[in-house]
């Protein structure tokens, strides 16, 4: 008899990959706010799951949730507001995500946007009184990001350590650098091409804190600028698009050097939109635009090159006499 093949385990997908990293982000947000935080979450996971399976009836697609996209746009928009939001605040943006951003375009493979990333751009500029709204924390009132846009603070060893373990105001899933820092090891095991892009990106906000900082500066050779730079890798959505944004499948190039391209673009992208802009962090509007601009520097650097060559090559060569 003829023995049957095992057929291959398939391969778990980016955001089944990605809500594993989610939920550990709510176990530390649970610790330092509770229940808020908790209820958060569960109201923003379950809406957009509503909404994605409301679309999917709209457009006559079959609603899927193994491959977790609700999931991951429900649960990332909670972790990035702060635990004071009040529920309707991520099922708004969920709603956002859902029905102007992944429906339309028929599938998360074809949306050109990450909706996450729309949701909470879309939040940031009806309510940036709520988005950024640190003042109730439990941990206290000031950002990191408020800190550093006044000016070069004086820096403890203190203020480092409570960054890096999260104690530090911010929205509820983001401040945690030590948990940030092992979940770019998580991406390094389960999606090395995808950590090209989060390498690319983590260089170039590091090369921008240190220009940021020299200028500000008086004296650059100082532990307390050092520090500075530090808390400025840990502030704002830094990791959190290191990790997530940067890193998502649907919208990568495939090319390891235009990842590598991609991931440079977006951050310095980010850096402007927090030098220049009114909000306290920038990150989900750096993400759209890169989003919204790679397509056609792919197009005229990467693709034109080629078509020119293939046109080339397809011409008629004269026939001497």
């Amino acid at each position: 008899m003829p023995v049957k093949k095992k057929g291959k385990k398939k391969k778990n997908t980016y955001y089944s990959d990605m809500c594993f990293a989610l939920f550990i982000l709510l176990t530390i947000a649970c610790h330092f706010h509770g229940i808020k935080a908790l209820s958060l979450f569960a109201v923003s996971v379950l809406s957009a799951l509503i909404f994605d399976c409301i679309g999917c009836k709209v457009i006559n697609r079959k609603f899927k949730i193994k491959n977790c996209h609700a999931i991951f746009i429900g649960g990332l928009t909670a972790l990035m507001l702060p635990a004071s939001a009040p529920l309707w605040l991520p099922v708004a943006g969920c709603a956002f995500s859902v029905f102007m951003i992944k429906i339309p375009f028929g599938s998360l493979n074809l949306s050109p946007f990450s909706a996450v990333a729309a949701g909470i751009a879309f939040l940031s500029i009806c309510r940036p009184d709520l988005v950024f709204d640190y003042q109730s924390d439990s941990v206290g009132s000031i950002s990191i990001a408020q800190s550093l846009s006044r000016g070069t603070p004086i820096v403890t060893a203190i203020d480092l350590i409570n960054a890096f373990i999260g104690s530090v105001p911010g929205a509820m899933g983001t401040t945690c650098t030590v948990a940030m820092l092992g979940l770019l090891i998580f991406v390094i095991l389960k999606r090395p091409k995808n950590f090209l892009n989060s390498f690319a990106f983590l260089f170039t906000c590091f090369i921008g804190a240190v220009i940021i900082t020299a200028v500000n500066s008086e004296n650059f050779f100082t532990q307390n600028v050092f520090r500075v730079i530090c808390l400025r890798m840990c502030s704002g959505f830094t990791l959190c698009m290191a990790v997530f944004f940067v890193t998502e499948d649907s919208l990568l190039p495939k090319k390891n050097i235009q990842r590598i391209l991609y991931g440079m673009m977006m951050g310095v992208v980010y850096i402007i939109l927090n030098r220049v802009g009114t909000y306290e962090d920038a990150g989900c509007f750096a993400v759209l635009l890169t989003n919204a601009f790679w397509p056609v520097i792919k197009k005229y650097i990467f693709t034109a090159g080629k078509v020119r060559t293939e046109v080339v090559a397809n011409e008629p060569t004269e026939s001497l006499t």
